[in-house]
C-alpha cells in the first residue's frame, strides 16, 4: 500500500525543515564530543553528515546493508551472511555486466 501523494512543499518550508533538522542534529551531539572536536569543527562535521543524507539512493543502499548488517547478527547460527553474499555474486553488476549465472 502507498502512501496518498503529497502536494509539493513550499520552498519556505523546506528551508525551514532543513534549518530545524540540522539544529536537532547538532542537539544530538554530546557536549564532550564538540568540546573536543571543538564547536566550529563539530558543526562542519554535523553539516557534512547532513548533505551525505540528502541522496535518496544512498539513503537506500544505507539501509540495505544495515538491515544485512543486523540479520547476520540476528541469525548468525543460520547463516545468513552467506547467504547475502550468494546472493550478491548472482546480482551484482561488475563492469556493466551482469555477474548473474544462466
Amino acid at each position: 500500500v502507498m502512501a496518498p501523494a503529497q502536494s509539493p512543499r513550499s520552498e519556505d518550508l523546506r528551508t525551514g525543515t532543513r534549518v530545524e533538522a540540522k539544529i536537532k542534529l547538532f542537539g544530538v551531539l554530546p557536549e564532550e564530543i564538540k568540546s573536543i572536536l571543538g564547536q566550529s569543527t563539530a558543526k562542519k562535521g554535523i553539516l557534512r553528515l547532513f548533505d551525505m543524507l540528502q541522496h535518496p539512493q544512498l539513503n537506500k543502499r544505507l539501509v540495505y546493508v544495515m538491515m544485512e548488517a543486523f540479520l547476520s547478527k540476528l541469525f548468525e547460527k543460520n547463516k545468513f551472511e552467506a547467504l547475502i553474499r550468494m546472493l550478491h555474486t548472482h546480482h551484482r553488476t561488475v563492469d556493466g555486466h551482469s555477474a548473474r549465472r544462466a
